[in-house]
């Protein structure tokens, strides 16, 4: 048997158009392309097991061997590392570029976009985590982690500035929410704080 490595590109969209059709043609309104970014995980140690032969009719001459591989298949995903939007007008176009990153658990953690006069905004959404630096987060914060909670943006932060590298960037807002533990009907939930 021989395994091949191949590209996590199986479902995603690279490229978008849309079209607006004035009666007698069709017009390009809206074109989107978007980069791939592959995470490669880490293979499995040990063997894996390949089940070739279906239960319980295994030829005579059966080795162990044959029925296990070290070989494994190639293990990942991909995360958007990119996306192009332009619009197109009467005798115009307006294009929007977008960079996002990620944290080690995939979750968006950055967004970038550049505008047409080249103009840009940063946007960072922080999640429950606890860090292995600085002061310990409040306690909800690690009683959320220790559940795994970890999907919900407690903090959003918007920054503008003129170069990709944000370094002379100014914050323009920041929204943050504070979660609370709360009984109800004998659970526990963790909601955002009401005071």
């Amino acid at each position: 048997m021989i395994s091949e490595q191949k590209e996590f590109l199986y479902d995603k969209v690279t490229e978008k158009k849309d079209y607006l059709f004035n009666g007698q043609e069709f017009a390009l309104v809206r074109k989107e392309l978007n980069e791939w970014s592959p995470i490669i995980l880490d293979p499995p140690s040990g063997w894996v097991f390949m089940n070739l032969y279906p239960n319980p009719y295994y030829p005579v001459y059966t080795l162990m061997a044959d029925l296990f591989t070290s070989e494994v298949p190639h293990l990942g995903d991909v995360s958007l590392a990119s996306k192009v939007t332009v619009s197109y007008f009467a005798n115009d176009s307006i294009s929007n570029r977008e960079f996002y990153g990620y944290n080690n658990r995939n979750q968006l953690v950055s967004r970038i976009t550049e505008n047409s006069d080249n103009r840009y905004t940063k946007r960072i959404f922080e999640y429950p985590e606890i860090k292995d630096y600085g002061p310990a987060p409040p306690l909800v914060i690690q009683e959320m982690v220790g559940k795994n909670i970890i999907a919900p943006v407690i903090k959003d932060s918007l920054c503008v500035g003129d170069s990709p590298s944000m370094n002379n960037s100014r914050a323009i807002s920041s929204n943050r929410i504070d979660y609370q533990e709360y009984a109800l009907g004998g659970s526990t939930y963790f909601l955002p704080s009401i005071y």
